[in-house]
């Protein structure tokens, strides 16, 4: 996760217009192409040490509340089944956990956002 993280940081700051044919910055193609990886490697059918390398680098996420547009981007982009469920298990316990200090106007713009998923993926 800390590559993707620096993969994002240097591709925003040197960021050209760069997008894939569906539209996808290849910075955010990448990273979610990554996480896809380590979501099966944690979810699926992988070996004990895979798994637990996984979930070093993934358990962070779902820690703390910054990485909620890190887990939405996740939701939005992947079309991995593994990233999926992590991603919407992940934001559910986050936004379970830290409720009382999301402000009103970030609950609305997260409801508008998972609806707007829900509406596109179903």
């Amino acid at each position: 996760v800390n590559e993707i993280e620096r993969d994002k940081m240097s591709a925003s700051t040197s960021r050209s217009s760069t997008t894939t044919s569906l539209g996808q910055d290849i910075s955010t193609e990448a990273a979610t192409t990554q996480m896809d990886l380590l979501c099966e490697h944690l979810l699926g059918n992988s070996s004990p040490d895979q798994r637990k390398c996984a979930e070093a680098q993934l358990q962070p996420l779902i820690e703390d509340i910054s990485n909620l547009e890190k887990l939405k981007t996740l939701l939005s982009y992947s079309k991995s089944p593994y990233s999926l469920m992590f991603a919407s298990n992940g934001l559910n316990m986050l936004i379970s956990s830290n409720w009382s200090t999301i402000s009103e106007t970030d609950r609305i713009e997260l409801f508008k956002y998972l609806l707007q998923n829900l509406m596109e993926n179903t």
